[in-house]
């Protein structure tokens, strides 16, 4: 007759193979990899995640960096049209916007700046008295209208607005000049203005005008004088 003990071990033996499936534990949780992402999804279940990445790809302009273009997105320099054929151009291309500099050779049209006449007109037009022209006098004129625009220069300078011009005989240095008065803003200007041989057009302010002591008006002799004269400015070169 079998001991006890071995009737113990016996059932024991018996009761593992019933015990195995109670005691078996859950299955491992899927790896992961470094990403955080999980792996063991099957291809066709449609919440299968990928722990993979991917750069975009690179961008194109579109833009060929060939001989055509001045930096990358620049296109085609336009400078050369927009300057035409006889200028040398300078083209810039900065964020995509053309910078055009042109170099044109000058054209010599032998009236490089304005005349007496027309500095004298220009300065004289904003007066609130408008101008009396007391005339333009050559050699060609005789004395008595030399002497009726000397008259008229000194009647016209009570504060009224005025012009006249008046030349010489030619060598003479200078050999023509202008007077002028306006009233602006309430001030009461004079100007001088004389062109000479050296190529130049300059034009003094007055304090007064008056006739010049000891002179005869006659033809090429306007006998005027501009006291407390003071160069204002000088106007251009080659007035003639």
């Amino acid at each position: 007759m079998p001991s006890p003990s071995s009737c113990s071990l016996r059932s024991l033996l018996l009761l593992v193979p019933l015990l195995l499936p109670a005691c078996k534990g859950d299955d491992p949780p899927p790896a992961s990899d470094e990403t955080g992402s999980t792996g063991g999804s099957t291809a066709g279940d449609p919440s299968a995640t990928s722990g993979m990445t991917t750069a975009p790809p690179p961008t194109t302009t579109g833009v060929d960096p060939d001989s055509t273009t001045f930096g990358p997105g620049c296109g085609p320099d336009p400078c050369a049209e927009q300057c035409g054929p006889e200028c040398e151009p300078t083209a810039t291309c900065i964020a995509s916007v053309w910078m055009c500099e042109c170099e044109c050779p000058t054209t010599d049209t032998g009236d490089t700046c304005s005349s007496l006449d027309v500095e004298l007109d220009a300065w004289v037009d904003p007066s609130k008295t408008p101008a009396l022209d007391c005339g333009s006098l050559d050699p060609t004129n005789d004395a008595t209208e030399w002497q009726t625009a000397h008259d008229c220069i000194l009647n016209q300078l009570m504060g009224s607005g005025l012009r006249a011009t008046w030349s010489l005989d030619a060598g003479s240095d200078p050999y023509q000049y202008g007077v002028g008065a306006r009233l602006v803003a309430m001030t009461y200007e004079i100007s001088w203005f004389e062109a000479s041989s050296t190529s130049t057009l300059v034009q003094y302010s007055c304090d007064a005008i008056v006739p010049t002591p000891d002179c005869v008006v006659d033809v090429g002799q306007m006998c005027l004088t501009c006291e407390g004269q003071t160069e204002l400015a000088i106007l251009c070169e080659d007035p003639r």
